[in-house]
This record gives structure tokens, sequence and C-alpha cells, in this order.
């Protein structure tokens, strides 16, 4: 069994652990873990010859990408003989030759290998949906990184010669000669672990007792995530804009940058974000190639209604919610069969994502701009049967109801939205289903029905846009049935308050991580004309 350690002036300890078992005076089983990828190999001696196999798996944390699996062959020609003596007798030089091949083959990496393997940045993907936020922080175990210079190659330690194999002697944990890296070690540990309490409370440690060194800043960048991913987003902005201020020359700047752009997200403030973003852009240009970064310039251009410039951003990003949001894009450029198939494609390519059933609401709802009632009755079916507790269900049911008036089947509209009362009562969407009840009343001749429907709507819910079309409807139903004194008296009402922006049509993904902004709707067939 062996441990390996690098460790160099200014970088952080670097673990290597390896097991080698030789069942058989030719064979070597071998073993080994290199920070977080694990090796496996075999070796076999016979004579002068020796022939080794390696396995390891190379991943990796942070801003670093996954390189995959690799495979290593070593034949080794031995010429002559000479032994050596050992603490427990003579060792032939087959096992003293040996040693350096199998720890290297233990722990699965090269001292040649370590540059090229380990420092191949990339992005931590937002679109998995998941409401949290980790920078490209290099951990204590894999080396400063962020850019900046190389892995030094270390001197190996000194190996004992014992019969029964190769050990190593290294410093364990417990004897780490610098406190700080201790403690960020440990803080590292917890944030993997979500424990962001405990992780904050051993960077103030690491922060405390090295305030001016870079681990410290690292330190504090990891402290405003956890705060971040604890979804204390004030407070998070708050030390990252510290940061920002005492840390501008510091590799991590851009980190910081995108730090504070998602907190701008997370509290609304798009164009906020939008300017962190192009300063972080304009500094650093090469970020332009991240997937995280043309994710939230996406979101920012479709929360701003600049789709096409919105489409070419979430185009270069290889995930559902990205192609979630090219389809909202291409609805809203009415370009209904490229969204219809960018929702199926979310379907057949992200079958477990949490993003389904809005894929299936956002199809049903472009089958209902097409007129195609049907259709679009079929997947609001599909979202109640496979997500019943969905945020999206009152929705699906309230569409279903709509449709039917589409179909003009005023009968099914209104039995849909006593279902509708029946199972969302507290729903914010009541006062659209009450609308949708009376104007089916009233498509159907039962004006008296009609209006007291439309008097619940006025009293309930005075101050909405809904309240106010129906003041509206009020005024010309009185009219059509001869009742002008009160036709008047609703007319008088309504003028100068009728809203003439835009509805809402239906609930939004936020712009970071796929918690639903939930708000009321009509769909525009049901608003009517107004001359």
């Amino acid at each position: 069994m062996a441990i390996d350690g690098d460790k160099t002036e200014g970088r952080y300890l670097k673990l290597h652990y390896g097991v080698e078992f030789l069942p058989h005076r030719v064979l070597a089983l071998r073993m080994g873990l290199d920070e977080t990828e694990l090796a496996a190999g075999i070796g076999f001696m016979w004579r002068n010859l020796q022939v080794d196999y390696a396995y390891a798996y190379h991943d990796a944390w942070g801003k670093y990408r996954d390189l995959g699996s690799s495979h290593r062959i070593g034949l080794s020609v031995r010429f002559g003989k000479k032994e050596v003596a050992g603490a427990a007798g003579q060792v032939s030089e087959e096992v003293v030759g040996a040693s350096s091949e199998v720890m290297e083959e233990a722990v699965g990496v090269s001292s040649e290998s370590l540059t090229s393997d380990l420092l191949t940045p990339t992005t931590p993907s937002p679109l998995t949906g998941e409401d949290e936020i980790t920078s490209a922080i290099p951990s204590p175990s894999m080396g400063e990184g962020g850019g900046e210079g190389e892995i030094a190659q270390t001197e190996k330690p000194a190996r004992q010669i014992l019969q029964a194999g190769i050990t190593v002697e290294i410093a364990p944990f417990e004897k780490i000669e610098r406190i700080d890296e201790k403690h960020y070690l440990t803080a590292e540990s917890y944030f993997a672990q979500g424990d962001y309490t405990s992780a904050i409370r051993e960077y103030d440690l690491v922060i405390s007792s090295s305030p001016q060194s870079e681990l410290a800043v690292s330190a504090s960048l990891r402290k405003a995530e956890c705060y971040y991913n604890m979804k204390n987003y004030g407070e998070a902005l708050n030390l990252f804009k510290e940061l920002c201020e005492s840390s501008r020359d510091s590799f991590l700047a851009p980190e910081i940058l995108y730090g504070i752009s998602q907190c701008y997200l997370k509290q609304g403030k798009i164009e906020e974000a939008e300017s962190v973003l192009e300063s972080l852009i304009s500094s650093f240009p090469g970020y332009l190639q991240e997937e995280r970064l043309n994710y939230s310039l996406g979101l920012i251009r479709y929360y701003r209604g600049k789709y096409e410039p919105a489409l070419e951003s979430l185009g270069k990003v290889d995930s559902a919610y990205a192609d979630y949001y090219e389809a909202r894009c291409l609805e809203e450029l009415n370009r209904e069969l490229p969204a219809l198939a960018k929702y199926k494609e979310i379907l057949e390519e992200y079958p477990e994502s949490e993003l389904v059933d809005d894929a299936l609401y956002g199809m049903g709802e472009t089958f209902y701009r097409m007129g195609q009632y049907d259709f679009a009755m079929d997947k609001f079916w599909d979202l109640l049967k496979s997500y019943p507790e969905s945020e999206l269900a009152p929705y699906a049911r309230f569409m279903i109801g709509a449709s039917r008036f589409g179909q003009k089947n005023y009968s099914k509209a209104i039995e849909n939205c006593q279902i509708f009362f029946r199972l969302y009562p507290d729903s914010e969407l009541a006062t659209s289903t009450q609308y949708l009840l009376a104007e089916s009343l009233k498509s159907l001749g039962k004006n008296r029905e009609a209006i007291e429907n439309y008097r619940v709507i006025i009293g309930s819910f005075t101050s909405s846009g809904v309240a106010r079309l129906s003041q509206y409807k009020l005024a010309y139903l009185y009219a059509s049935l001869a009742e002008y004194q009160k036709s008047l008296e609703e007319a008088e009402k309504f003028l100068g308050v009728f809203p003439t922006g835009k509805e809402t049509r239906r609930p939004a993904s936020s712009p970071s991580m796929g918690q639903r902004e939930i708000s009321s709707s009509i769909p525009s067939p049901l608003m009517g004309e107004i001359s």
C-alpha cells in the first residue's frame, strides 16, 4: 500500500493513493486513487521482461472538464541483474526497478501527464435546473489552476524497500503544516456535501488565518457561493461586491463578476445582470466560449424581448433549459412549428428533466394559439395524467376549458370551470376561470347567470384587468338586454381604466434555475374585441 504527495511552494498539497497485491511472483494487481480519479492496473513479470497495463478515468471538480478514460501499456526489458540489500534480506532488481512504474500505475497518473490531464477548463452547466452555483475555484487538491502557471513536477518521496512490497512515507492530513490549508480542505468537503453552514465556518477560519493570501480570496468566493446556494442572495451579492473591489487583479475576478450577475438574476434585476455580464465579456473575452455565460445571456435577452439574439446565445448551450427557452423565443417570434419541434426534442432527449411538464404545456399552448384545439387538449391531458402535482396542473386544467370554448363547446367549458373550482379553489387562476365561466354562459344565452359571474369578478378582484374587462362586458350585455341605464353606469366605470398592455399568457421558468413565476392569465381568444 502506498500514499504519494506532491507539494510545491505556492500550491496546494495533492495526494495519491495506491495499493499493489502480488498473488504470484509473476503477477501484480494494482488499484489507486489520484485525488478524484480512480485507477486500476495489472502487471506481468518474467525474468527480465515486464508488461504493465493501467486504466484511469479522469474526472475533475469545478471548472475542469472530465477527460474520460485512458489506457496505458508499458513494456520493460532489463539487462543484467543487481542485488539490493533490504530490511528483510535480499530483494531482486525486478522489485526495485518496478517501484516507480508500480506507483505511477497504482495512482493512475504519471508526472508527465499531470499538466495535460488535469487542466482542461470547462464550465458547470446551470441547466440541470439545480439551484446551486459553483465557481471555477481550484480545490487545494487540484493545484492553483485558473489559467495561471502549470503544475510543477515534484520529487518522489523516499521509498523503503521491504520484502512484502513498496511503501511511501508522507505526512497525513493531521500533519499538514499550514492551518489555512487544513481548514480549506475541511470547508471544501462540507461544500461538496451541501453543508454550507459548516463550510462557511471553515472558510472564515481560512480568511482570518491568512487574510492576504490567494487562498483567502478563494475562501471568500466560496463563502459567497455558500450564501447563494442557501438562497440568501442579498448576502451573497454583498460578499461578491466586496471581493470585486478588493480582488480586481485576482485570477478569480471573472468568477466574482459571474457570481454578481447570478445574484442580480435571482433578484429579478435583469438590466444590472446584463451590465455585469457585458463587463465580464469586455475584460475577459474568452468567457464568451463558456456555456454558462451564453445561457445567462440568452435568458437575459429573452426576458428583455430580444428573441433573435437570445436564440443565438442559447443555441451555443447543450441542455434542456437552453432548448426550453429557445422554444419560448420561437413562440414569441410566431414560429410555431420550430417551437413545437424544440419542445418535442426536450421530451425525447431529456425524459427525466424537471422541464418535461413545461414542455408538454408549451406544446399545448402552441397548438392552442394555432387553433388546433384537439391537439392542444391532448398535451394538457398528458400533463395532468403524468404530473398531477405540477405547478402547471391548474394552468393545464384551465386551458382545457379555454380549448373547449375555442371549439364553441360551451357546455363542456362550463363543466371544466366547475371542476377547476373544486380542484383548485385557491388558485391564482380563479379570476380567469370565473371570466371563462361568465363568457361561456353568455355564449349559451344565459345572460343573467353571466351577469352574476361578472359581478363576482368585479367585487372580488377589483384592481385586476379581468375586473375592468368584466365591467366592459357588463355594459355591453346590459345594452343588448335594453337595460340602458345600467349599461351607462358600467360604461362610466370602465372608461379610461381598461389596460392596453400585453397580457401575460402563462407562467414562466425563472431566469436562472427553474423556479416558476406564476401569474394569472387569460388566453387571447377570450379577451374579445373592444371598439
